[in-house]
């Protein structure tokens, strides 16, 4: 999907998240909110786009009665990808010319990642994109990012082909999450989901 103003359902781990883009630039985290908050709950309210005390990203109500939604971000060039969901969540976006022979590999992915993810991509510098895009949508979802994670903390389990992406899940310190990552224009588009407990595994 590229630009536009329908947004798209994912479903990870029995909950749903919708997810669109637009054309980036002056204005679009603000256009790609209010279309995201209008798909999510069916009717246009008014929002405001805040951040929590750690910079997430979420969306306040200014209509009693309506709950916050979460919200991420994740940039293209010339593409601003939005997701939204009633739960906490993670959306990022890589491409394998980003992980170039002298990436240090070591330092990101834990041993038998790449393994996991050769089978289901084109190759090496595309395997690696795809769990960056998976490790960086947990650390949003979890609400850090990697401020107080490292990138091996975060390690991807369980990939397999699903539909038109790759479904699975992420081990992190604080549980394990349900991720998503579908190919798009050259790249991979991925997200991540929080219910705020150790034991979510059902993924």
């Amino acid at each position: 999907m590229g630009p536009g103003r329908d947004p798209e359902a994912w479903t990870l781990a029995g909950h749903g998240l919708r997810l669109a883009a637009v054309a980036d630039g002056p204005g679009a985290r603000q256009t790609l909110a209010e279309i995201l908050a209008a798909a999510l709950l069916g009717q246009e309210l008014p929002w405001a786009l805040e951040r929590t005390s750690l910079g997430c990203p979420v969306l306040r109500p200014l209509s009693r009665g309506a709950p916050d939604a979460h919200i991420s971000f994740s940039r293209r060039p010339g593409l601003l990808w939005g997701a939204v969901c009633t739960l906490p969540l993670g959306l990022d976006a890589a491409g394998a010319e980003e992980f170039g022979p002298d990436y240090p590999r070591e330092r990101v992915f834990a041993a038998g990642e790449l393994e996991l993810a050769r089978p289901l991509c084109s190759s090496e510098g595309e395997a690696m994109a795809l769990l960056w895009t998976l490790k960086e949508a947990a650390a949003k979802a979890l609400g850090t990012g990697f401020n107080r994670l490292e990138p091996c903390d975060i390690i991807a389990k369980g990939l397999r082909p699903g539909g038109r992406g790759v479904d699975g899940a992420a081990r992190t310190p604080a549980g394990l999450l349900p991720v998503r990552a579908e190919r798009r224009d050259g790249y991979w588009l991925a997200a991540g989901l929080w219910s705020g407990g150790p034991e979510d595994t059902d993924v």
